[in-house]
């Protein structure tokens, strides 16, 4: 009787390494503009590989933050946070389409998104914003959002300064 709980772990556990080894082979995708792949998890390891976005990464490993990828028979480590399940373009999405919209649902959307905003105080900011209540530079905020960035200059700012300090 004792060993019965010890007996359904073992037996189970040929199925949880299963899979947790398919979770983990599963391809995932960069999904920054450029990830290194490291020889060890840390940013001052040596450079095994360089990936851009949209390269596919078979996931073997997971330390921490870090992931260790096999890419074109390479393995090294890239961090979780530059890697996703799904191509940076074929986002999957929970909305429907615009075939299969029905008018109840959008209602319904739109109400939870208000009531959301409401709790969490954006309501009230939307009217001191109408009413001209607020003292913040709002034309300076639309100003500064209405710059972009190009992939070109991304990469340009995150180049190392040479002699820099």
């Amino acid at each position: 009787m004792k060993n019965r709980p010890l007996k359904y772990f073992f037996s189970l556990l040929p199925s949880l390494m299963l899979v947790s080894l398919t979770v983990q082979a599963a391809p995932q995708y960069i999904s920054s503009n450029k990830a290194k792949v490291l020889k060890e998890p840390n940013f001052q390891a040596d450079l095994v590989a360089e990936l851009v976005k949209g390269d596919q990464v078979n996931v073997l490993d997971q330390q921490g933050v870090w992931l260790n990828v096999s890419v074109e028979k390479k393995t090294g480590w890239v961090s979780k946070f530059l890697v996703r399940e799904t191509p940076p373009n074929d986002r999957v999405t929970v909305l429907p389409g615009d075939d299969q919209t029905e008018l109840k649902d959008v209602r319904r959307r739109a109400s939870a998104i208000t009531t959301a905003a409401a709790a969490r105080g954006l309501a009230a900011t939307a009217r001191a914003e109408a009413s001209g209540d607020i003292v913040a530079n709002l034309e300076g905020v639309r100003y500064m959002e209405s710059f972009s960035v190009s992939s070109q200059e991304l990469e340009q700012f995150s180049q190392p300064l040479v002699g820099g300090r």
